[in-house]
């Protein structure tokens, strides 16, 4: 709706607005999840690591869609256990855990993630 201007300073029937206002109306519908959806993990999973190639710290996201015992374990190219980021008792979800290692030169490294029968791997690089 648009009133007369009589001034040009967007005086009309003692409003004040400007010469290009217009009164709008909208509706905003407000929607659900679909049904069924969900926003925990289907299956297990280890993604890659952020960043990679890394210098101080590198982030591990994994998931875990059922609850178990999650082991994540840090290794080096000869197959030594270098560290243990964790075993914990998980319920579903998408989880992080974050290696700053300290006492190790810079090379590839492999971080494997069990969760009972399911084991996978992925490639790390420390650079330093």
């Amino acid at each position: 709706m648009r009133a007369a201007l009589d001034d040009g300073l967007g005086k009309a029937k003692g409003l004040l607005f400007g010469p290009w206002s217009e009164t709008r109306a909208f509706t905003v519908a407000v929607g659900t999840a679909a049904e069924g959806a969900t926003d925990l993990p289907t299956a297990f999973a280890l993604h890659p690591n952020y960043p990679n190639p890394f210098n101080p710290s590198t982030t591990i996201r994994y998931d875990v869609p059922e609850t178990s015992t999650v082991r994540l374990t840090v290794f080096d190219g000869l197959g030594r256990s270098v560290e243990v980021l964790g075993a914990w008792r998980l319920a579903p979800g998408t989880y992080s855990a974050t290696w700053d290692p300290r006492a190790v030169p810079s090379g590839v490294y492999f971080v494997r993630m069990e969760a009972g029968a399911f084991v996978a791997s992925r490639r790390v690089l420390l650079v330093r």
